[in-house]
């Protein structure tokens, strides 16, 4: 049994029973393994995959091959389950062949806690939470507070599915979701704006909820109630809280806008000479009645024509229509007696 280190050339001689001897030879040629350039031990995520890669001959076999794309290539794509080393057996041309391995550890995705789907009122905002990882992207960014924390504010518009991607020590990934869905918006309705007189009341009311809470309450006989009475002094915007069956809350606003009182006015008291006119004003309002409605031209219009032959007080009632107020206001026609004139004479001049 030759186990030469080299190349060798043995020779032998051999004698028969006669003496009679003779030489030959046999040349060991000694090739030289593969020398295999290989892929460093690594590490993967569960459900990652990896390259594996060797060289230095014509010929490769991988074990085990579970797990792998094809076991009889140079560089197979591995997806182990779990930890494993991966053996090669390098084969060159002539046949000789030598081992390696490389150890692929399979590091596990981190356990993901987090917040169960929700149901929010409309226009207010719910935490998600997430945990088990070192760092965190939430998605979609846009009705989130901070898209890179593990416990962000959401306020989403509509119904949405949140997406959270954890990462862990390892840079493992594992990607988990939150539903936050909007629960529907009751119909409600709101009495309309309106415009009442000074010191009047009227109803507003709301509907689509179980309670109301109305401010400001001071002019309000009941501001718990769906339609309160409302008896502002000045134009007033009416702010109401609709709470619904589901807790949720509405806001909404009806203005009462109130008109100012009616400023009624006369002409101010004037005098006149005998037997004469002066016109007579009066302000404010859509009817007028004057009184005494002697020498008066006519005793139902704001600007009646007075003539009187001595001094007169002339009251006139004035009303406005739209939230009938009325007053009574006088002014005093102060008629002058006209002068007595006497002439007089010495004497008569003539030319004689």
């Amino acid at each position: 049994v030759a186990t030469p280190l080299t190349s060798t050339k043995y020779y032998v001689t051999v004698t028969n029973a006669t003496g009679c001897s003779k030489k030959d030879s046999v040349l060991i040629t000694v090739n030289n393994l593969p020398v295999i350039v290989k892929s460093k031990d690594t590490s993967i995520c569960l459900n990652a995959q990896t390259t594996l890669s060797a060289s230095g001959g014509s010929s490769y076999t991988w074990s085990p091959s579970t797990g792998l794309s094809n076991p009889n290539i140079s560089k197979p794509v591995a997806s182990p389950l779990v930890s494993t080393k991966y053996y090669v057996t390098v084969t060159t041309a002539v046949g000789c062949s030598k081992n390696d391995s490389i150890k692929i550890t399979v590091n596990s995705l981190p356990v993901i806690v987090k917040s169960n789907d929700t149901a929010i009122c409309k226009n207010t905002q719910a935490q998600l939470v997430a945990s088990g990882g070192i760092s965190y992207v939430w998605t979609p960014v846009t009705t989130l507070n901070n898209a890179n924390t593990p416990n962000p504010f959401a306020k989403p518009i509509t119904n949405t599915t949140y997406n959270v991607i954890a990462t862990d020590g390892n840079g493992c990934t594992k990607t988990a979701s939150v539903n936050v869905n909007i629960k529907p918006a009751p119909a409600i309705t709101k009495s309309k704006d309106s415009l009442i007189c000074s010191k009047a009341s009227v109803n507003i009311f709301a509907t689509g909820g179980i309670s109301y809470s109305w401010s400001p309450m001071t002019t309000l006989n009941n501001p718990t109630s769906a339609t309160p009475m409302a008896s502002p002094s000045a134009t007033t915007m009416y702010h109401v809280q609709i709470t619904d069956a589901q807790s949720c809350t509405y806001n909404d606003s009806v203005k009462i806008s109130v008109r100012p009182p009616a400023v009624f006015a006369v002409s101010a008291n004037q005098q006149i000479c005998e037997k004469t006119n002066q016109q007579l004003n009066a302000f404010g309002g859509d009817s007028y009645a004057w009184t005494p409605a002697s020498f008066l031209d006519n005793p139902n219009i704001n600007d009646p024509i007075a003539n009187p032959e001595q001094t007169t007080i002339y009251s006139v009632t004035i009303r406005e229509s739209t939230c009938n107020e009325a007053a009574t206001l006088v002014t005093t026609l102060t008629v002058l007696p006209t002068p007595t004139v006497h002439a007089t004479k010495s004497n008569d001049i003539t030319c004689t």
